[in-house]
C-alpha cells in the first residue's frame, strides 16, 4: 500500500522516495550523528545536497561525517565546529 502526494510517495514501510534533486542546495542539519538527524542527513546527501552537520561532540560528528560520506557517495559534506562543547 502506498499513498502519493505530487512526486512524493510514502510507502507502507514509511520510506520516502522522491524524484527531486537537491543538487545546488545547502542543508544545515543539527544532531546529524544519531537518530532522525542522521536519517535526514543521509537522505539529503543521497539526493546530492551539500550538507553541513552540527554536532555537540566533535569526535562523534567527524565519525558520522566519514561514515555517511561513504554510504551516500556524496563528498560535499562539512562539519560545523563552533558549537563543540569542552
Amino acid at each position: 500500500m502506498s499513498y502519493s502526494f505530487s512526486k512524493l510517495t510514502l510507502t507502507k514501510l514509511n520510506m520516502i522516495k522522491t524524484e527531486k534533486s537537491m543538487i545546488e542546495k545547502i542543508c544545515l542539519i543539527t544532531g546529524a550523528n544519531t537518530g532522525i538527524g542522521r536519517a535526514i542527513f543521509l537522505g539529503f546527501a543521497k539526493m546530492g545536497a551539500t550538507v553541513v552537520i552540527v554536532c555537540r561532540n566533535k569526535t562523534r560528528g567527524e565519525a558520522a561525517m566519514t561514515e555517511l560520506k561513504e554510504k551516500s557517495g556524496n563528498s560535499s559534506i562539512d562539519l560545523f565546529g563552533s558549537l563543540f562543547l569542552k
